[in-house]
């Protein structure tokens, strides 16, 4: 045999080996006691990590790469505006607009504002900074205008009296708008390293100290549908079933513009105020009860 032959075949049965006992894709549950966690690493450099943990749900994507002996993952995440809006014509209001939050309590310096044009003064708080419940939904009709604008701000952390302002303008036609907010645009992207050993994987803290993660099994067999339908984003359109199961679609309402301000919102006087008002109260002239056929739900805060 050659000798150049000869080095090739060793380098090629070196490379073979260092790739085997580097390969970490694969699926990884590292589900604890007090939350659930489980990381798929695709090939093509890309990897979903799932965790749930109380009333916390996340879904990360992202790209990784390998150095040596580790493998380092970075999220990429294409939605960064936190407030979510859908909205749609429901024939059966006949008056008003009906504002539906959903998850937002635990968000107590959230401001809402539906004047026609922007002020510094117009908003109010959702909910109170010194409740101890949330709510699930909140419903607020608003009867005594018309509403051809409206306004959401979120407090920026680190600064005194800054928020990012949302402003929205709906079509005509549309009375009755769905309203989510999205903690994950709060956090910051997600980064972690890990190291393989004997097919487990092990987590790399900032002491480099290894805590065990999971150990590796294989793949789901339709991994690139499961990458696929997580890398959809927010839906242009969801359908939803109302208190008699019929479905309704609303459709997606984007920003306006985006912009930050300092708002002058009062500590006192927040729209939802205490645990069993799921029904803004008429706190104003321009606010009235929506009707909310649904038993109140409330859920106790961890202390």
């Amino acid at each position: 045999m050659k000798k150049g032959s000869l080095l090739l075949m060793v380098l090629s049965l070196s490379t073979s080996l260092y790739a085997q006992t580097n390969d970490f894709t694969g699926s990884y549950n590292g589900t604890k006691p007090e939350i659930a966690m489980e990381l798929l690493i695709l090939p093509g450099n890309r990897f979903i990590y799932s965790l749930s943990y109380g009333a916390v749900d996340q879904l990360i994507l992202g790209n990784w790469k390998v150095e040596g002996q580790k493998i380092f993952l970075q999220e990429q995440r294409d939605d960064t505006e936190p407030f979510v809006v859908y909205g749609r014509n429901n024939e059966q209001l006949k008056k008003g607009k009906l504002f539906i939050f959903r998850e937002y309590a635990q968000n107590t310096g959230i401001g809402f504002s539906f004047t026609d044009t922007f002020t510094t003064d117009s908003f109010k708080l959702l909910n109170s900074s010194t409740q101890s419940y949330f709510n699930h939904v909140n419903r607020l009709n608003v009867i005594s205008k018309p509403v051809t604008s409206f306004f959401l701000s979120n407090p920026i952390r680190g600064t005194s009296g800054r928020s990012a302002v949302y402003n929205f303008n709906p079509p005509t036609e549309w009375n009755e708008f769905l309203l989510l907010y999205d903690g994950n645009t709060d956090r910051e992207l997600f980064t972690a390293s890990f190291v393989l050993k004997e097919n487990v994987l092990y987590s790399i803290g900032p002491e480099q100290n290894e805590s065990r993660f999971g150990a590796k099994e294989a793949l789901p067999a339709d991994f690139d549908k499961i990458y696929s339908r997580a890398a959809l984003g927010r839906p242009e359109s969801i359908s939803l079933p109302d208190s008699l199961d019929n479905i309704h679609t609303y459709h997606t309402l984007k920003p306006l513009k985006h912009f930050i301000s300092v708002l002058h919102i009062p500590e006192t006087g927040a729209y939802f105020e205490t645990k069993d008002n799921d029904i803004a109260s008429p706190v104003t002239d321009n606010v009235n009860p929506a009707s909310n056929p649904q038993k109140k739900r409330t859920v106790k805060k961890k202390q």
